[in-house]
């Protein structure tokens, strides 16, 4: 319970660390601080590392914090150091917050110092905060790392004194090696390693935890390698680190090498490729014996399990086939997974067969003919084609500009794939764009193509012959100039594109698109002076009707791109907002005109929460209207965050809106028409009147625990009242004389319909919310009727320590909970000799606390429904029980607590291999101890006799 507590106790820190508002000391080297800190408060420190002539990347930081505490004696300290709990946020360069900081340290007389290594920055700020008052001394000391040299292939001994690292280093010289480091220690510690700069927690290249470990790196690099040791409580390690040759095997073109492979060891190979433009190199690894190995291939030096270019994990049922246009040396690393001969857990081996063959790739050349802007393109038929192999097409485009290559391929036996790479083979790992496992006709489209070789390859599988034919088509595309208020209606193949471009000369408020597709699937693609399909700022994917795009503070070019995903047709409408719209006036009368196809906007802000009443009216015999209310932009119709249509035969639109948020509003006004044809006669001007107005809120303190009071319909009231002790219950009731209201209730902030911390819907005579334990401050009390509503308001207080029922030891208490209230009990441990158990029947929430009453927010533990709470070596005090009760009415409980000596049973040894029979008690423990050496694998088996029945593992 103990460390339940604290955890508890450090989320509430948490929390509560918003902001840190504080004062700034500064620090100097090992001086140390004396200091107070109030309840809630923070403590800022800075410490500049410029004059201390210590080099940062090869000198740490010691921060100790440590309460002067008041108390005699021992228990009495323990305590309160535990209760005088801090966090220390800590960050270079800036003040650190909640949400940005490089460490947080849990810090208590027992955890008093904590080392920083990683150090980025001459300037350290470090933020203490707690929620209890205390004294503490603070210090931090910058001392110099020591750096130790390692001997190679010799045994080094370290030793930690805890909450700190020790430094090693050593020059590894050599090719086609590898480098082992091996550990033993007495305790946990973290093993980190890195090339040319020292290893700690954020810069290493590898690492490994534990008392025992083991690293291997393979092909290390010609350099000094760094190793560091951390521990958090005292240790002793040896340790060891080897550097030895890596045995490399010559692979030939075509021929065989059989081998065994050790579970968790390495086999490498060596191929140097022959010369050529394209070629394929097939690698090839046939595993007997049941073995499972991983095959690593990288190109120009050895891989290992972090570095590779190719890896299959396939037990290499198939071959790995790697194209390049490169020909230097190839290395293959296989490392062997176990479960061969002996198996995985004892060390098995497994027998390879590796094999590496080269051959030249046949590429067919698509030819770019002179002197014409647009070509159709060749088209290639290639039959016959066995599976598992690959056809390949180089395409050369001699000038950059903005076109497209159509790809289409039309099978008409078997299945095939088609990949397509910039300046390189495609393969199935490295593509820029492709097609894959398709059963159907293909066509792909590559934009904004760039000079130079494109390659296509085309992959097929599925029956032994493959027939298909291949067109390549390469154009110029045409940018359509996008009119404003035009609309573009146009149909779209499956799988092909359409591009526009506006441009504007000055800045304009808002550029709108509003896309309406018909029978398809699309996609929608913004950009601004770049390639809409490259490189987008906004891309929307849709399967709905309309869709609009609003961008505000727009200039120069922008590029919209449609590609379909299937057949259909589209509609594409631009509208502009050139200035920023008017801004409006409370209750001040505004006239205006709607033409057609056009939007009116205005916008006004409000600066503290209030009702909004806003009204329209048309004044023109014909048409229609809609307002769309928006935070962000004005609307066009399809994107707001409230719309509303005018509906009324006498052309009025009245909206309401309760307890809006501070902030800028746009109001949209436009006409209700579903016709989006480029056509405007016959449409006719709307004349329209609009006015807001605002309401505050008078907020009524409750000087007394009544009050009776009324409100209209679809209105608010707000009441406050002070909580002045966490300790009490606090019961809101509301009698409901005439009507329905709704009863909201909050802290900090006046509740509203969505931000509340209780509320209780109307609709009964009497509702009521109980606040168990509440924070100390004012709360606000929100009354918002659905209909005219006359109604009391009762405020109950209960001093919880006193009104709590004590239970007696084995005393079982029954009870009815009434809905939505509270039931507190208290239970008193008088020694820690006891284990204090709670048996609850009850359908609701239940919460336990020691020393303090629990509620839903705060408790060292929680359930719903029935429940036994078992504390073992309960600690001496009083431990509170909540019980809340349920919304849907009053139901039955019972309580009883137990207090039971825990040592009633006594330990057992038990012996390797021998049977144990022991009778077991209700709810009462049996411990056992066992002796085991260390690395030991042991197995515990259970039967229980239940009923005259055996039951295993229960």
């Amino acid at each position: 319970m103990k460390f339940k507590k604290i955890i508890s106790f450090i989320f509430s820190l948490i929390i509560l660390y918003d902001c840190l508002d504080c004062s700034l000391y500064i620090l100097k080297n090992d001086t140390t601080i004396r200091k107070s800190i109030n309840e809630g408060e923070s403590d800022c420190f800075y410490y500049g590392m410029e004059k201390s002539g210590v080099e940062i990347g090869r000198s740490w930081l010691s921060v100790v914090c440590e309460s002067e505490s008041e108390s005699e004696t021992e228990s009495e300290s323990e305590i309160e150091s535990e209760n005088k709990l801090r966090i220390l946020y800590i960050q270079s360069n800036k003040l650190p917050t909640q949400d940005s900081f490089k460490f947080v340290f849990m810090n208590t007389n027992h955890n008093k110092l904590f080392n920083i290594y990683d150090l980025d920055s001459h300037n350290w700020y470090i933020c203490i905060q707690t929620l209890f008052p205390s004294t503490y001394t603070f210090s931090i000391i910058h001392n110099s790392i020591n750096i130790k040299n390692i001997i190679i292939n010799k045994e080094n001994k370290v030793s930690l004194k805890g909450n700190e690292m020790e430094f090693y280093e050593t020059i590894v010289s050599g090719k086609e090696i590898k480098l082992n480091g091996n550990f033993d220690c007495n305790d946990m510690i973290i093993f980190y390693v890195n090339c040319g700069n020292l290893a700690s927690f954020s810069n290493h290249s590898h690492y490994v935890s534990g008392e025992r470990g083991q690293i291997a790196i393979n092909d290390v690099a010609e350099q000094t390698w760094y190793f560091t040791f951390s521990s958090q409580r005292p240790t002793n390690c040896i340790f060891k680190i080897s550097v030895d040759p890596i045995q490399i095997y010559n692979l030939s073109n075509r021929e065989s090498y059989k081998c065994e492979v050790e579970n968790k060891n390495w086999k490498f190979f060596k191929f140097r490729a022959i010369e050529s433009t394209v070629y394929e190199i097939i690698f090839n690894v046939n595993t007997s014996r049941g073995g499972r190995n991983e095959m690593y291939i990288g190109k120009g030096y050895i891989p290992n399990i972090e570095k590779y270019d190719y890896i299959d994990k396939n037990e290499h049922k198939s071959p790995m086939i790697v194209k390049s246009m490169e020909w230097k040396e190839w290395y293959v690393g296989v490392y062997g997974g176990g479960g061969g001969e002996g198996g995985e857990e004892e060390g098995g081996i497994s027998e390879i067969e590796i094999r590496v063959i080269q051959r030249n790739v046949s590429i067919q050349e698509i030819e770019e003919e002179e002197g014409k802007e647009e070509e159709e393109g060749k088209n290639y038929k290639i039959v016959n084609q066995e599976i598992t192999t690959w056809n390949y097409f180089r395409l050369k485009i001699k000038k950059e500009m903005t076109e497209k290559i159509n790809i289409k391929m039309n099978r008409t036996i078997g299945d095939g794939e088609i990949y397509v790479q910039f300046d390189r083979v495609s393969q199935k790992n490295d593509y820029l764009k492709a097609e894959k496992s398709t059963n159907k006709n293909v066509v792909m489209e590559i934009w904004n193509v760039k000079k130079g070789d494109w390659y296509i390859g085309v992959y097929c599988f599925g029956v032994k012959n493959c027939y298909y034919s291949i067109e390549v088509s390469k154009k110029m595309y045409k940018m359509n100039e996008i009119v404003v208020d035009r609309v573009f209606t146009q149909s779209l193949l499956a799988y092909y594109s359409d591009l526009y471009t506006i441009s504007f000369n000055v800045s304009i408020f808002q550029l709108s698109f509003l896309f309406v597709e018909k029978g398809s699937s699309m996609t929608f693609r913004v950009a601004n002076n770049d390639s809409p399909l490259l490189k987008p700022l906004y891309e929307l994917y849709f399967n709905t009707f309309y869709t609009e795009l609003n961008i505000i503070n727009v200039t120069a070019t922008w590029n919209v791109a449609i590609n379909s995903h299937s057949r259909g047709t589209y509609q594409l409408i631009t509208k502009v907002i050139e200035n920023q719209p008017e801004m409006i006036l409370e209750n001040r009368v505004y006239s205006g005109v709607v033409n057609p196809k056009k939007i009116n906007c205005q916008y006004f802000e409000i600066n503290e929460n209030v009702d909004i009443w806003i009204n329209l009216t048309r004044k023109s015999e014909k048409g229609k209207l809609e307002i769309c209310l928006s935070t962000r932009y004005c609307s066009n119709g399809y994107s707001f965050d409230e719309k509303y249509s005018d509906d009324d035969e006498n052309g009025r639109i009245e909206i309401k809106f309760n307890r809006m948020k501070v902030g800028k509003y746009y109001i949209s006004i436009l006409e209700e028409s579903d016709d989006n044809s480029n056509n405007d006669n016959g449409a006719n001007k709307i004349n329209y009147e609009l006015v807001y107005k605002t309401k505050s809120y008078e907020i009524v303190q409750l000087s007394a625990n009544i009050i009776t009071d009324s409100s209209e319909s679809m209105n608010w009231k707000f009441y406050s009242f002070n909580v002045n002790d966490e300790k009490k219950k606090i019961r809101i009731e509301i009698q409901q004389l005439e009507g329905k209201s709704n009863i909201y209730v909050n802290n900090k902030n006046l509740p509203s319909l969505n931000n509340y911390k209780e509320y209780r819907i109307g609709g009964v005579e009497l509702n009521r919310i109980e606040l168990l334990c509440a924070e100390v401050g004012i709360w606000y009390i929100g009354v918002y009727s659905t209909q005219f509503s006359v109604f009391t308001i009762t405020i109950f207080d209960y001093n919880m320590e006193k009104y709590a029922q004590y239970l007696n030891a084995n005393e079982q208490v029954t009870g009815i909970i009434k809905s939505n209230s509270w039931e507190v009990f208290e239970c008193f441990v008088d020694d820690y000799s006891k284990n204090l158990v709670i048996t609850i029947n009850y359908v609701g929430f239940s919460s336990i606390g020691y020393n303090y009453i629990a509620n839903k927010n705060r408790f060292d533990g929680s359930h719903y429904s029935s429940n036994i709470y078992t504390i073992r070596e309960a600690k001496k005090g009083s431990w509170y029980i909540s019980l809340n009760g349920v919304k849907e009415g009053d139901y039955y409980y019972s309580i009883k607590a137990n207090y039971e000596n825990k040592n009633s049973k006594e330990i057992k040894m038990l012996m390797n291999g021998k049977v144990e029979r022991i009778e077991l008690e209700k709810r009462v423990w049996q411990n056992f101890v066992i002796e085991a050496n260390y690395g030991s694998l042991i197995k515990f088996s259970a039967k229980l006799r239940k009923n005259g029945e055996m039951k295993e593992n229960e």
